[in-house]
């Protein structure tokens, strides 16, 4: 894992001009998976054995 976590900090400037634009809730398509959003957010919510078909990300 990045020390810098440079995935997150991309992320996070995303979600920060979305919000500047007045949106309240962004989705990401992404197929990185619950384990890459784990290493780039420590509360990211992890959903064990359950099996998503569209690794869809919310941020906002």
């Amino acid at each position: 894992m990045r020390s810098t976590k440079v995935g997150k900090q991309l992320l996070d400037t995303f979600a920060e001009d979305g919000r500047a634009a007045g949106l309240t809730r962004m989705w990401m398509l992404s197929d990185a998976g619950h384990r890459a959003a784990r290493l780039l957010y420590d509360e990211a919510f992890d959903p064990g054995s359950t099996t998503i078909d569209t690794p869809w990300w919310v941020l906002g």
